[in-house]
């Protein structure tokens, strides 16, 4: 998928809570507009956030962001073969 370095991130799956760094808050979930509300809330606690939870959830989101954009495509092609 995307690689940096010598480590690969593999799935933009969240991790589970009982595999999660303790300084690391759990994954971003939701809309968009819910995410970056959270992403706020942690800036507003002074959370210092790592950059690997930070890749984590960039890959997550550009995942998602793939996915509805392919969903899109289907429904627009599907409108055009009709």
């Amino acid at each position: 998928m995307f690689k940096s370095g010598p480590a690969t991130i593999a799935s933009h799956e969240p991790r589970k809570a009982g595999t999660m760094n303790q300084n690391e808050p759990a994954d971003l979930a939701g809309t968009p507009d819910e995410r970056a509300k959270r992403l706020v809330e942690l800036e507003a606690e002074g959370r210092t956030l790592p950059a690997t939870w930070l890749r984590r959830q960039l890959v997550s989101s550009l995942a998602d962001w793939a996915a509805d954009e392919t969903q899109l495509d289907i429904i627009t092609e599907a409108r055009v073969d009709y």
